[in-house]
């Protein structure tokens, strides 16, 4: 049953569009295949990933059409919105609660990924890190703890990503 009440929905006021819905869908999927494509390319090989990637990107794009589409048509911009038009306010606390999901998991991965890999970095360029985990090493004073990988991940996380959660839209970025 599709809902017609208009008072339930988020109605853009023109500030959305098919370009602003294609940078915000390839921004999410962006950060996860930068992160895992040579890792995964080395495990099943160059050729293999080509076909994968080509068979991702064909169905992602075919999505992102309907997801227009269904945007445009029903004028509304939001995953909430679009669900709760279409079918009704189970599936939009539904569509709440995966993208809830989704964006903690996005967050555990960009903090393990930043910890790795500016705590190697650091190390690379001569900085003294230590890249144990923080209950294996005896912290004797404030400097012992700035040089830990934990640290590192501590400001990232409240310096980075934690302000990032507090905007109020993304289409800023």
């Amino acid at each position: 049953p599709i809902t017609t009440d208009p008072t339930m929905f988020n109605i853009a006021k023109g500030n959305g569009g098919s370009v602003s819905i294609a940078f915000s869908i390839i921004k999410s999927i962006v950060g996860c295949g930068i992160l895992s494509l040579p890792w995964s390319t080395a495990i099943i090989g160059l050729i293999p990933c080509i076909i994968l990637i080509s068979i991702s990107f064909l169905i992602s794009f075919i999505c992102w059409m309907y997801l227009v589409i269904c945007s445009q048509h029903l004028r509304v911009y939001e995953y909430r919105d679009i669900g709760l038009k279409l079918y009704g306010m189970k599936f939009a606390a539904f569509l709440d609660i995966i993208l809830v999901i989704l964006s903690c998991l996005y967050c555990v991965l960009y903090a393990v990924y930043i910890g790795e890999f500016i705590a190697n970095g650091l190390v690379e360029y001569g900085f003294n890190i230590n890249t144990q985990l923080i209950t294996h090493i005896p912290i004797n004073s404030l400097m012992d703890l700035i040089q830990t990988k934990f640290f590192i991940l501590t400001v990232m996380i409240f310096g980075v990503l934690f302000p990032l959660t507090l905007l109020p839209k993304l289409d800023s970025l």
